[in-house]
């Protein structure tokens, strides 16, 4: 995603598209990526979910910081 974003002035490519297909179904290469609300909540909260995991595994000892 970043890079469609950063680089590809919004456009979806070949190496984004089958994993952002996941994201938005209808997606195909070469469509502008909706960046709308809805699926910047959702990222956000895959993003503060992915940090939870994180801090956990850091508590635990299964990863050093």
């Amino acid at each position: 995603m970043r890079n469609c974003i950063v680089h590809a002035d919004g456009t979806v490519g070949a190496r984004e598209q089958p994993r952002l297909a996941k994201l938005v179904p209808a997606l195909q290469q070469g469509d502008a990526f909706p960046l709308d609300e809805p699926l910047w909540r959702r990222l956000l909260d895959a993003l503060w979910a992915h940090a939870q995991d994180v801090d956990l595994l850091v508590r635990v000892g299964y990863l050093t910081p």
